[in-house]
């Protein structure tokens, strides 16, 4: 039940916007995108931001060949608004029919209210082979007066069912009718289909080194798993189960693979007296086949240890 856990929680820390006409609450997409926190330093990316950065594209489904856009801030920042507020999307960019799309903004002033006053409008638009924008296929707005770290303001719009590539775009301006800024985003629909696969900065080790894994998500559908995995050992024609020289014991904690990118990374350190030979990481994966229940998946990645040189 990790992944049906892991929406409910998602909705209760989120909330979920009850307006009616286009704008519809969806938990897949609350699910898929945190607040864009600052941090000085990611724990974990263990000296490895290269592979182990959040979020890392894996695939992209043929949107880096559509024409640039000037997107939002990936931190959040909006530099003309006040320094405690954030703007976050919940963009996949890759959706499956039904799911949603949508803003949220923040505040992390925690003793008062910050005035604002801004009109912010979001809108789909359906895009042709080429990459250019056509008809809008979805629109909102919503005026904000003030803000603070207890009121998130939101706004959801759906896609239409149709597969195909869509532009994102949300406009913030003031009461007055002032611009204050323009982005957008593409998001494409596309069909559900499950693609996992577990990935490894290097396939070659040595004793005393650490070897990083991630779930990677090169489907459509998202993926939930937790810090856990096992140790197989090459053994003649089979594997057999080896004690985890990290320990028996991993952080509670439950993280995604969201479609089209990694997941965070694992790691496991090899003592400096650990055996040569042909190992693999197995991870369990879980995968939602209905409103309540899950599958379990076993993902696989081998990777050699070579000998110890003295």
């Amino acid at each position: 039940m990790l992944l049906a856990a892991a929406l409910l929680a998602a909705a209760l820390a989120v909330g979920m916007p009850t307006d009616a006409g286009n704008l519809a609450p969806d938990l897949g997409a609350s699910a898929r995108n945190q607040h864009p926190l600052r941090r000085a330093v990611d724990p974990y990316t263990f000296g490895n931001p290269a592979f182990c950065a959040p979020q890392k594209p894996v695939e992209d489904f043929g949107i880096s060949e559509l024409p640039p856009l000037r997107e939002a801030p990936a931190s959040g920042d909006l530099p003309f608004g006040p320094e405690t507020v954030r703007l976050g999307l919940f963009l996949g960019p890759v959706f499956t029919p039904g799911e949603s799309v949508g803003f949220w903004l923040y505040s992390e002033n925690f003793v008062g209210r910050t005035p604002l006053r801004w009109v912010v409008r979001n809108r789909i638009r359906l895009l042709d082979a080429s990459g250019r924008a056509g008809r809008v296929t979805a629109r909102g707005r919503t005026r904000v007066r003030t803000i603070n770290a207890g009121k998130e303001v939101k706004l959801f719009l759906r896609p239409p069912r149709r597969l195909g590539f869509y532009r994102y775009e949300i406009e913030i301006a003031e009461f007055g009718g002032k611009r204050l800024a323009r982005y957008s985003s593409y998001a494409r629909v596309e069909r559900k289909f499950w693609d996992a696969r577990l990935g490894l900065d290097r396939d070659r080790h040595r004793p005393g080194q650490r070897v990083l894994s991630r779930v990677e998500n090169f489907g459509s559908e998202y993926i939930a798993f937790g810090a856990d995995f096992g140790i197989q050992r090459r053994r003649g024609e089979g594997w057999v189960r080896v004690r985890n020289p990290s320990g028996g014991a991993f952080p509670a904690w439950l993280g995604f693979a969201h479609p089209g990118l990694a997941g965070r990374c694992s790691p496991l350190s090899l003592p400096r007296d650990f055996p040569a030979g042909r190992y693999r990481i197995v991870k369990e994966v879980e995968r939602s086949i209905g409103s309540d229940e899950e599958e379990s998946y076993y993902l696989t990645a081998p990777f050699e240890v070579a000998k110890r040189t003295p």
